[in-house]
């Protein structure tokens, strides 16, 4: 049941949310996932279990848009080459050994 709540509040045109981004200087409304009454109807649905992954799906979702996204890409492009330049390395010293 939580499970569908979750998946519906998802599913919902997030319009106040988008129009934050493009019109930083304005305000808006709280969040739905930030009022108490929707915590409360996550608690009565799923229990605290609930709360906490729409707490974490929430945060996730936060992370995957503007500078965080691109200092996210850039760090997961430092560790991808790192972990392809030391092998490459490795088998370079061998070469040079067996040579």
């Amino acid at each position: 049941m939580a499970i569908v709540a979750m998946i519906a509040a998802d599913t919902a045109p997030d319009v106040a949310r988008h129009a934050a981004n493009a019109y930083p200087d304005r305000a808006y409304p709280i969040q739905r996932e930030d009022s108490r009454q929707h915590v409360a109807e996550l608690q009565v649905y799923g229990g605290n279990t609930a709360v906490i992954i729409a707490t974490c799906h929430h945060k996730l979702r936060s992370l995957l848009h503007g500078r965080i996204l691109a200092r996210l890409l850039v760090a997961a492009a430092l560790q991808l080459s790192v972990i392809c330049l030391v092998p490459a390395r490795r088998m370079q010293e061998d070469e040079r050994a067996t040579t």
